[in-house]
C-alpha cells in the first residue's frame, strides 16, 4: 500500500503545523526525540547538535523523512530566533494547485534568514555542523536580505 504522503513535498506533509510554526517548537523537539531516541527537555546549542548529526546519520541509511526535516528547522531556528530576537515568518509560494508555505526567520535588525533552505542543505550535503548556521546568521561579510525590499515582491504571512 502507497503511503499518502509519499507524493508530497515536505512543507505539505507538514502543511497545517506550518501554518502555526511558531506554536510548535515543543512538538517537534518531542517528535525529534521520539524518532531519534532522545530525551532533551529543552533545546539547546547542543542538543540541536545532536539531532542534527542524527537526521543527516539516517539520510544516508534513506531514513530521514520530510517530517524529520522541517522538526530540524524548527528546533535549530527556534535557537536562530531567540539569538537574533527574531520572528518566523512564512513564504507563501503557489504551486500547481496548491499553496505551499516555507517557515524563515526575520531578525530584529530587519534581515531575512533563510533558515528553511540553510537546514535542507544542510541535509542534503550532510554538513552536521550547527556553528555554520550561527557564523552564517550572524556574518558581516555576505550582504543580509533586508526584509523591506524581499517583502514587497514576494508574499509572505508573519507569524509573530
Amino acid at each position: 500500500m502507497e503511503d499518502s504522503n509519499s507524493n508530497k513535498g515536505m512543507f505539505e506533509v507538514e502543511y497545517n503545523r506550518i501554518k502555526s510554526f511558531h506554536l510548535q517548537a515543543d512538538y517537534y523537539r518531542n517528535y525529534l526525540n521520539k524518532t531519534l531516541n532522545f530525551e532533551f527537555q529543552e533545546v539547546t546549542k547542543d542538543a540541536a547538535q545532536a539531532y542534527l548529526k542524527k537526521v543527516i546519520g539516517r539520510t544516508i541509511r534513506k531514513m530521514t523523512t520530510g517530517a524529520d526535516v522541517i522538526a530540524l528547522i524548527s528546533v535549530i531556528g527556534e535557537l536562530v530566533k531567540s539569538e537574533t530576537d527574531g520572528k518566523w515568518f512564512l513564504i507563501e509560494r503557489h504551486e500547481i494547485n496548491k499553496v505551499v508555505y516555507e517557515p524563515n526567520i526575520l531578525t530584529s535588525e530587519g534581515n531575512v534568514y533563510m533558515i528553511s533552505g540553510r537546514i535542507v542543505g544542510m541535509v542534503k550535503w550532510k554538513v552536521s555542523r550547527l556553528d555554520n548556521v550561527f557564523i552564517d546568521v550572524h556574518s558581516k561579510i555576505t550582504m543580509p536580505i533586508k526584509w523591506d525590499n524581499y517583502s514587497k515582491y514576494r508574499e509572505t504571512i508573519m507569524l509573530e
